[in-house]
């Protein structure tokens, strides 16, 4: 009997936790000159920021 191995999908903005690194992936996507790849960086670094704001606590909270 095989088990199935189980794939869950790749999403880039999960690693793109700091300024560095998303400069970094959009300055290869910009470099590959492929409208579709500076799309997709684009809406990946989109995707990461806005994690990363939702993620940190805002001034007013108290921690």
């Amino acid at each position: 009997m095989t088990t199935a191995t189980k794939f869950i999908p790749f999403d880039a903005a999960n690693y793109l936790n700091d300024d560095e690194a998303i400069c970094l992936y959009l300055r290869f996507a910009l470099e590959s000159g492929d409208e579709k790849e500076i799309a997709a960086a684009l809406e990946d670094v989109e995707r990461a920021m806005h994690r990363n704001q939702t993620a940190r606590p805002s001034p007013t909270q108290n921690g």
